[in-house]
């Protein structure tokens, strides 16, 4: 997969499934939520009977549900997130040197999704 290629609905999946959900079907943009999601559903509802899937958040075009993954990246011992705008929207997440992270993309949200999912993807190595 690459990661600066990834746009639109098939880049939120890919940020669910490096969140903890799991797709309902391959290249489906439907997602069963995290066991963290789950367990909190659980806790405020105790009454809910199911839980269902849903539709992958838009984390490629909400900057609030993108703005979950900056502070997201912060708390995996990220020194500084940066996320600036010259010709086009770049995010860079400085970390231990071996496991930075940069991304580009034509928006903001875009551009922190890409960044947030090469640094997983440097995390779990």
């Amino acid at each position: 997969m690459d990661i600066d290629k990834l746009e639109d609905r098939e880049l939120d999946a890919a940020v669910a499934e490096a969140r903890g959900m799991r797709r309902v079907e391959p290249g489906s943009f439907y997602v069963w939520p995290s066991a963290e999601v789950v367990e909190k559903l659980k806790t405020e509802y105790p009454d809910l009977l199911g839980i269902d899937y849903a539709p992958a958040p838009w984390f490629s075009t909400d900057i609030a549900a993108a703005w979950e993954l900056v502070e997201e990246m912060r708390a995996m011992d990220a020194m500084e997130v940066y996320v600036s705008n010259q010709l086009e929207w770049d995010c860079y997440c400085t970390r231990p040197v071996g496991t930075e992270a940069y991304a580009r993309g034509p928006t903001a949200p875009i551009a922190i999704c890409r960044c947030y999912l090469k640094l997983k993807a440097k995390a779990s190595d």
